[in-house]
Order: structure tokens, then C-alpha cells, then sequence
């Protein structure tokens, strides 16, 4: 537990160093940076991530999938 521990420390300070993963200060990580943690960890614990799905609730009550295309980068589909 402690080397997952550890990986997922590491994940998160590399995606905190890019700025498209992180909010206006680059201090934390955006939307878009913890859909890709989640998904890398996801990968990390051998889950297949075509079995999981991630779904966003916006501040508006819409609701998107989270998918995730083969780069590794993350997209929101509208649910109907």
C-alpha cells in the first residue's frame, strides 16, 4: 500500500506541474487533472477503465460522462 501510496504522490505533483491539469494558481489540480489521476490510477491498479464510468454533475444540474481516448486525455460527453 505504501508504494501505491507513493505512485499516487507522484502522479499528482507531475500533474500539478502542467498547467493544464491545475486551477489558476497551479496549486491544485482542475477538473480535467483529477479525471486523469483517477483514470491513470485506475490503470495502475489493473482495473480496466472500459468497466468504470465517471460521470460529472455540473453546477447546472447537466450531467457528462467522462470518457477517456486512447492519448490518455479525458472528454465529456452530455448525457441525453
Amino acid at each position: 500500500m505504501t508504494m501505491m501510496r507513493k505512485w499516487y504522490q507522484d502522479q499528482e505533483a507531475n500533474l500539478t506541474d502542467q498547467s493544464a491539469y491545475t486551477d489558476n494558481s497551479g496549486t491544485s489540480l482542475n477538473h480535467t487533472g483529477l479525471e486523469k489521476l483517477f483514470f491513470d490510477t485506475l490503470g495502475k491498479m489493473n482495473i480496466n477503465k472500459d468497466n468504470m464510468i465517471l460521470q460529472k454533475i455540473e453546477d447546472n444540474g447537466g450531467i457528462n460522462t467522462i470518457s477517456i481516448n486512447s492519448d490518455g486525455t479525458t472528454v465529456q460527453i452530455p448525457c441525453p
